[in-house]
C-alpha cells in the first residue's frame, strides 16, 4: 500500500508537467554525524572538502586529489558519504559544481578550465569520480580533441587523469531524461529547504539542454560513443541493480489514474509507465538501465544493490555501513595510487 501511494505521488508530479514537456533518496543526517553542506564560495566551480564543509580553493594544493563530478539536477548533497570517507582515508577531495542541466559540451568545457586552475595550484594527478551525467561530462572532456586534454597534458597545463570512476552513468542514455522537470523540482525544493535556494535558480542551471543529450541515440551520445577511450586512463563503472519500483505495482497505480483522467492525459500516463517499467524489476537503478551503463573497452564493471541515489548516498549515521559504491570507489583510488594509499577499505567492508 505504501509503495502504491508513492507511485501515485510520482505520477501526479509527472502529470503536472508532462503534457507540456513531452509535447515539444534517502534523507541525510543522523544522530552523532554531520552532513557536509553545499560549497560556501558559490554554486559553480571547484571547492575542497575540509573538516565537515566545502571551502574555496587554497592557493597551494596537494599534488594528488580526487575530484567529484555530479550529474543532472543535483541539489548538492550527493557526496555526503563519499567525501568524509575519502578524507578519513587521508585523500584530498574536491568537487566540481556546474550548471547542471546545461548542454554536456558546455559542462565539459567548464571542467577543462577548472582543471587548468587545479594544475596552477600544484595538482599533478587526479582521479575523477562522476555520478550519472557527470560521467558523460568527464568522458567527453577526456575524449573530444576540442577540449584539448591531451594537448594541454604534455606541457603540464592540466593534471593527469589517472582514473575515471563512473557511477550510475547512462553511457547509452536514459528514457527517463524526458522527465527531467521532476529532477529540477527536486533540486530546487531541496535547496529551498536547506536555505541556499535562489530566485530563478532553475534558470541559472541552464535551459534543460542536458535532457536532450541524455536521450538514447542523441547526437551527443552517438559522437561520444564513437570515440576511443584514452589508453593511459583507467575506467571503472559502478552500476545499480535494485530499482525502487516493481513493474506490477507500477501498472496497478497507472490503471487507477487512467480511470479518472481525460483522454489527453491517459496517453501521458502510458508514456510515463513505459519509461519507468524499462528500469524496474532489477534491470536498472530506477533511472538508468544496466545495459546503458556498460561501455565497450571497459571490463571493470561492478554491480551493487542500490538505486540511482542510494548506491552512493544515504543517511549519515555513525557506525553505519557506507553505501555500496563507496568501498568500490575507495578501492579504485587505491589502485590509482597504491604507493600512497595501500589500503582504503572502510573498516569491515570489501570492494
Amino acid at each position: 500500500m505504501k509503495r502504491t501511494i508513492i507511485l501515485i505521488a510520482v505520477l501526479a508530479l509527472a502529470l503536472a508537467g508532462a503534457a507540456a514537456w513531452l509535447g515539444g533518496g534517502s534523507q541525510p543526517g543522523g544522530k552523532g554525524a554531520s552532513v557536509p553542506g553545499p560549497p560556501k564560495s558559490g554554486r559553480f566551480g571547484i571547492t575542497c572538502y575540509a573538516g565537515d564543509s566545502w571551502q574555496p580553493l587554497a592557493e597551494i594544493l596537494p599534488e594528488r586529489l580526487v575530484l567529484l563530478v555530479h550529474g543532472l539536477d543535483e541539489p548538492g548533497d550527493l557526496w555526503r558519504n563519499l567525501a568524509p570517507a575519502l578524507q578519513d582515508a587521508g585523500i584530498p577531495v574536491a568537487r566540481f559544481d556546474y550548471p547542471n542541466d546545461q548542454a554536456v559540451t558546455h559542462s565539459s568545457t567548464l571542467l577543462g578550465s577548472w582543471l587548468v586552475r587545479l594544475r596552477q595550484g600544484g595538482v599533478k594527478q587526479v582521479v575523477l569520480v562522476a555520478h550519472s551525467m557527470g560521467g558523460l561530462v568527464s568522458r567527453a572532456y577526456l575524449t573530444n580533441p576540442m577540449y584539448g586534454y591531451r594537448r594541454n597534458l604534455r606541457p603540464g597545463r592540466v593534471p593527469r587523469v589517472r582514473t575515471l570512476v563512473m557511477v550510475a552513468t547512462p553511457n547509452h542514455g536514459s528514457p527517463m531524461a524526458r522527465f527531467r522537470f521532476l529532477a529540477e523540482a527536486r533540486e530546487q525544493w531541496s535547496r529551498l529547504l536547506r536555505g541556499d535556494g535562489e530566485l530563478l535558480g532553475a534558470l541559472a542551471d541552464g535551459d534543460g539542454e542536458a535532457a536532450k543529450d541524455l536521450l538514447p541515440g542523441s547526437e551527443l551520445l552517438s559522437a561520444l560513443n564513437a570515440r576511443e577511450l584514452p589508453r593511459d586512463v583507467r575506467f571503472a563503472i559502478v552500476a545499480g541493480i535494485a530499482s525502487p519500483l516493481a513493474e506490477k505495482d507500477l501498472a496497478q497505480a497507472a490503471a487507477r489514474w487512467r480511470k479518472g483522467l481525460p483522454a489527453l492525459l491517459r496517453g501521458t500516463v502510458g508514456q510515463i509507465e513505459k519509461q519507468l517499467a524499462d528500469v524496474a524489476n532489477g534491470v536498472g537503478d530506477g533511472v538508468v538501465s544496466l545495459a546503458s551503463t556498460r561501455l565497450v573497452g571497459v571490463d571493470d564493471h561492478v554491480c551493487v544493490q542500490g538505486n540511482h541515489i542510494s548506491m552512493i548516498a544515504g543517511p549519515v549515521v555513525a557506525g553505519r555501513a557506507p553505501p555500496p559504491a563507496v568501498p568500490i570507489i575507495l578501492d579504485r583510488v587505491r589502485r590509482a595510487w597504491p604507493d600512497r594509499f595501500p589500503d582504503l577499505h572502510p573498516k569491515g567492508t570489501q570492494p
